[in-house]
């Protein structure tokens, strides 16, 4: 009796194109949630994001709410802190832009970027300053 070698059906390529195709979108963001060092206004602290499979992202930085976007494939963050202020004095809420770097000799993340003040009365003019986190636990 000869032995008969069968096909694959059509239907487990697609599943098994599909599972691959999901794998290597989330290779793009390895973390969903990380606490990081930051400096920013030569001032050290804390900043805690919490980023969705959508690319939103929440947390804090300086112990204020954070809210921003993240794009998996280019590595940009971009996020607003919400500072709590008097409504009169004009509300402070600070633009960060960065990139994230990662570290193939120590196998760790930075990001790096602009950091743009802006309160209820400013203008476009106000001059930008560098901003740095490095990761310290990522899950």
């Amino acid at each position: 009796m000869a032995s008969q070698t069968q096909k694959t059906p059509v239907y487990f390529n697609k599943k098994v194109t599909y599972l691959n195709k999901r794998r290597f979108i989330s290779a793009h963001m390895p973390f969903t949630t990380a606490s990081w060092h930051i400096i920013a206004h030569q001032t050290l602290g804390i900043l805690i994001t919490n980023v969705a499979r959508s690319g939103l992202v929440t947390g804090t930085v300086f112990g204020n709410p954070l809210r921003g976007w993240y794009d998996k494939h280019s590595g940009k963050i971009v996020f607003r802190q919400l500072v709590k202020a008097d409504r009169s004095a004009g509300a402070s809420h600070p633009l960060y832009q960065g990139q994230l770097q990662e570290s193939l000799t120590n196998n760790s993340f930075t990001i790096k970027g602009s950091l743009m003040p802006a309160h209820g009365n400013s203008s476009a003019g106000l001059a930008t300053c560098q901003w740095s986190a490095d990761a310290i636990i990522l899950l």
